[in-house]
């Protein structure tokens, strides 16, 4: 395998961490629509295999109070930070782990997908941190990463080589309900998509800049889906023909956006497919290319609900 290859994986999975980062919220006039009463399932595992390596990936989705999550929530040196505006916060959490790099993060946002905060830490190969703190204008970044040998495989709360920054959101995006992309399996799940032609639009947050995505359902697909389901009632292993969604994902900058920001989702470029199960509310299948290895296909694998 070439070490062009190895890092194109890698870089799979890092952005697969992030996932779910990038992305930005549904048009305003549809943020009553999001219910995440809608889906009830709180862990997903997924799997991708390429070149003989394999992927793995889980999604922790929770509810907490809106007090639990401010103590959660970075403090800024400077201004006010975009506090919890409902009694509830939706956490998600992305655990991701090949070639010895583990990665995880998390995002808090409001029941409407408004992102509060996204942390990224990265261990193993080249040990980071990096948490976006967002404000109503700008967005506060907080980096560490290990000082020294000692520091090398501590906790990244004990790392000592530390910066921050703020970037400023433009004007005309300020107004905009930002999220990131670790939100598009809730935006999918709490959405009402359900028949064709159905669509929703969601900005995404870059550093370079606002994205414009756009979700939509482009046709019903049948397709041979294989997972264990984990509930209250024991565990059972499915296989069997399940008529999805296909939802293409395509992205473009928007309209006042002059920087060229890309948006990128789980290693992806370009136009991406998600394949929803209408009847448990869940991604079963997601397609796309990254480069440099081509078509890569990740499947669930386990589905884990909260009753």
């Amino acid at each position: 395998m070439t070490e062009k290859t190895k890092n194109g994986i890698a870089n799979l999975t890092f952005t697969f961490g992030l996932m779910l980062a990038g992305m930005t919220f549904i048009n305003a006039a549809h943020a009553s629509d999001l219910d995440a009463n809608r889906f009830q399932w709180n862990t997903l595992t997924y799997s991708a295999t390429k070149f003989l390596m394999s992927l793995d990936t889980h999604v922790h989705f929770e509810r907490s109070a809106a007090e639990t999550a401010s103590a959660e929530l970075l403090s800024v040196p400077e201004g006010d930070a975009v506090m919890p505006a409902a009694s509830e916060v939706m956490k998600f959490t992305l655990s991701t782990e090949i070639m010895g790099r583990h990665t995880e993060t998390s995002l808090w946002m409001n029941p409407d997908a408004t992102v509060l905060q996204r942390n990224t830490v990265r261990t193993g190969k080249k040990e980071r941190f990096k948490a976006l703190r967002f404000l109503p204008d700008s967005v506060y970044t907080s980096r560490s990463r290990p000082a020294n040998k000692g520091e090398e495989g501590t906790p990244y709360s004990q790392w000592t080589n530390t910066s921050g920054n703020y970037d400023e959101i433009a004007a005309a995006e300020q107004d905009l309900p930002l999220t990131k992309a670790e939100s598009l399996f809730y935006l999918v799940a709490a959405s009402d998509l359900a028949k064709v032609g159905d669509t929703l639009i969601a900005y995404v947050y870059e550093e370079e800049g606002t994205v414009q995505v756009q979700l939509k359902v482009e046709e019903q697909v049948s397709l041979k889906a294989s997972f264990i389901e984990h509930s209250s009632e024991g565990d059972r292993k499915l296989s069997e023909k399940i008529d999805t969604l296909r939802i293409r994902v395509s992205a473009s900058p928007y309209a006042d956006n002059t920087s060229g920001a890309e948006f990128e989702f789980l290693g992806y470029k370009g136009d991406i497919d998600l394949f929803l199960d209408p009847q448990r509310n869940v991604v079963v299948q997601v397609a796309g290319k990254v480069d440099p290895v081509g078509a890569v296909t990740i499947k669930l694998k386990e589905i884990t609900y909260s009753k």
